[in-house]
Parts: C-alpha cells; structure tokens; sequence
C-alpha cells in the first residue's frame, strides 16, 4: 500500500482573495446615465485593481456581477466577455434589488488565487 505523505509544499498552496462590490463610478463618484458606460468604468477598476496587485485577468478565477434588472444583462455581458479574452473564470450573475449608490445599476466582484 502507497503511503501519503501530510506535509504540503508551500507552492502547492493557494491563497484566494477576493474584491467586492466594484462600481462603475465616474470620477466625483456618481452613476453614468448610460448603462454600457457604467459597466465600462466598473471593468476599468477591475484592471486598475488587477495592476495593482501586479496580477491579470489571466488570475482572475471567479468573477460576479450584480445587476438590477436582467435587461441590463446583454450589453454588460459582451463587455466581460471582451475583457475576460481568452480567461476562463467561474461566471456568475446575481439580480441584486438594490445597490449602494442612487441610480447604481451594477457591481462586480471577482476573486484571485495567488
């Protein structure tokens, strides 16, 4: 019978965190009138979080997004899509009645693993 051994490797290990409730804000903080635009700024602070943290969408292993109303889902969709590339996160949508801000129409949230 093969023994296994307990101990585990540190590179074997992970390390997931996790970055909620991103908002596509503009700059003095309110809500973009336009829905693509919304969704647009909210993805912009994702890869502004990513580079920060001198990490890629390629790290990125789950992502949600939060919408309001369902059709609000089509346009915000193809825009993870186009920002995701070739990345394969876990994908989830939530219908979320109410956001933080007035008029806040969605939030993402994603997770790395390191």
């Amino acid at each position: 019978m093969q023994e296994f051994s307990s101990h585990v490797s540190p590179s074997t290990l992970t390390e997931d965190v996790s970055y909620d409730d991103i908002a596509g804000t503009l700059p003095d903080g309110r809500v973009p009138d336009v829905m693509v635009e919304e969704c647009q700024l909210a993805l912009a602070r994702v890869a502004d979080t990513l580079a920060e943290h001198d990490l890629t969408v390629q790290d990125i292993s789950q992502m949600a997004y939060m919408i309001g109303d369902s059709d609000n889902f089509a346009p915000c969709q193809r825009l993870i899509v186009e920002f995701l590339g070739n990345a394969t996160p876990i994908l989830t949508l939530r219908l979320t009645p109410s956001f933080q801000r007035p008029g806040q129409r969605l939030a993402l949230s994603f997770m790395v693993s390191r």
